[in-house]
């Protein structure tokens, strides 16, 4: 996946959409080695953008992809943001970040990612139709 297309997830993805990955980052936020794991991921990815002189761009990136997510909710008419919508726009970001970073970061995204399958796939299958 590269970040145009985890943008157009993003630009895809409903106020449920949203919920349904906000449960998915509740669930796996219930551990200290869940939020351990998720500090390496972002060390590492941090790591890697500061090493290859991305940053600004990671910045840029992961701004756009926190807003889509507050877009999303601004458009429904939902109420304003709630936890829920604030832990998707914080992951949306940090996502988008490991994608500027690219491969050498893989691992980590494997690992955050894993929160979106369900909306990932379901965007899958619709640009595969």
């Amino acid at each position: 996946m590269d970040l145009q297309e985890f943008t157009q997830a993003i630009h895809e993805m409903s106020v449920t959409d949203i919920r349904e990955v906000a449960a998915e980052i509740g669930g796996h936020q219930a551990s200290v080695a869940d939020d351990i794991a998720w500090w390496q991921a972002t060390l590492t990815i941090d790591k890697v953008l500061k090493h290859d002189g991305r940053c600004r761009t990671a910045a840029v990136a992961a701004s756009s992809a926190s807003r889509a997510v507050l877009a999303i909710v601004d458009h429904a008419d939902d109420s304003s943001p709630d936890s829920d919508v604030i832990a998707v726009a914080r992951a949306a970001g940090t996502i988008a970040r490991g994608l500027v970073a690219g491969k050498d970061v893989e691992p980590c995204l494997d690992h955050l990612l894993r929160d979106w399958q369900p909306v990932l796939r379901r965007g899958i299958r619709h640009t595969a139709a």
